[in-house]
């Protein structure tokens, strides 16, 4: 069993990134953004799931998944595109 100290998180707002990476995406590559709807569900999935968690191993898997997809979000699009929502 692990040993976790449970802290308050910062409070935030529900906020879907998605509608401005599909604009992005249609402006700036030569693809339809269409093709990522899977990918921009999963991705507003896991930030509402880190929002509303708990503190347990299962809510910080999801954590560290989440951290990884901002991780590579961010060496695909510019650090703007998305710069209302931080």
């Amino acid at each position: 069993m692990t040993n976790m100290l449970a802290c308050n998180p910062k409070s935030t707002d529900r906020v879907f990134m998605t509608p401005y990476l599909r604009e992005y995406i249609s402006n700036g590559y030569a693809e339809h953004p269409d093709l990522y709807t899977d990918d921009f569900r999963i991705l507003d999935e896991l930030r509402n799931d880190c929002i509303f968690m708990e503190a347990n191993e299962k809510s910080l898997n999801r954590l560290i998944k989440y951290y990884a997809q901002l991780v590579f979000i961010s060496s695909k699009f510019p650090i703007d595109v998305c710069i209302l929502l931080l």
